[in-house]
């Protein structure tokens, strides 16, 4: 798969996977993901001892003993999972995995965007590798906007003032009232206007450079190199403030 964060040329390690099993490379392209699996959108292929190439799902459907009884059962003859390489040159965009039921409903209704399956993932990190996954709590997240009045200018009003006023009360937060005051704050950060989302990006920045002028700690330290490095390749997008609602994992080699 050939996607525009994907590292260019030979410096791929997909596209050096490409060059050793025969195939040319385009030192121009980008190689972003090579996928093995049965996936529709990219199936794999097998060749035989006699040099014809067939599609792994095709193979599969014709010698269903390779997978057995309980994988059948479950899943027929596709296989349930897509092992992927990936070799990263910039940021992914943000990604949304529905959970089964959600999966076949998007799907119903728009078959050609979204796949009928949910996707879960698993990673194994083959050189050092950060990611953003899942939402951190709320109580984080709001200690975040009541210290940093970039994000602030992007969280409603209402959204703050109930927060506040629930975490007043004896009870503690309600699974219901936490997801419910944090899907209306992200998505007031992700359809923020241009003209208000140019006016966080610029006071966050302002923020960082006083805060490293002054040796102060404002946001930690992994966030605010990654805020700084992708405006440098974005520039002003919803995307940077997506660092302080999701967590950071910063993996090693293995």
């Amino acid at each position: 798969q050939n996607y525009a964060w994907g590292k260019q040329g030979s410096e791929s390690a997909v596209a050096q996977m490409l060059e050793g099993s025969g195939e040319a490379i385009d030192g121009e392209k980008r190689y972003a993901e090579l996928w093995c699996g049965t996936h529709r959108s990219g199936p794999s292929e097998l060749v035989d001892e006699d040099g014809k190439v067939s599609l792994l799902s095709d193979w599969l459907v014709s010698n269903p003993a390779a997978l057995g009884e309980r994988q059948i059962g479950r899943y027929g003859t596709n296989l349930p999972w897509l092992f992927k390489t990936l070799s990263i040159n910039s940021a992914l965009s943000i990604q949304v995995h529905p959970n089964i039921e959600q999966a076949q409903e998007m799907h119903r209704l728009r078959p050609t965007t979204y796949d009928d399956n949910h996707k879960p993932e698993m990673a194994v990190a083959l050189t050092p590798f950060e990611a953003l996954c899942s939402f951190r709590p709320l109580s984080s997240i709001a200690r975040d906007w009541q210290r940093l009045p970039a994000l602030a200018l992007l969280i409603p009003a209402a959204v703050k003032e109930e927060l506040a006023q629930l975490e007043t009360a004896s009870s503690p937060l309600c699974k219901a009232d936490e997801s419910r005051l944090l899907q209306a704050a992200f998505t007031a950060v992700l359809q923020a206007t241009p003209q208000l989302l140019s006016e966080a990006v610029t006071l966050h920045l302002k923020e960082l450079e006083a805060a490293k002028s002054q040796q102060d700690a404002l946001a930690d330290e992994a966030r605010s190199k990654l805020f700084v490095e992708l405006h440098g390749v974005y520039g002003v997008d919803a995307g940077l403030f997506c660092l302080f609602f999701l967590h950071y994992l910063n993996l090693q080699a293995g």
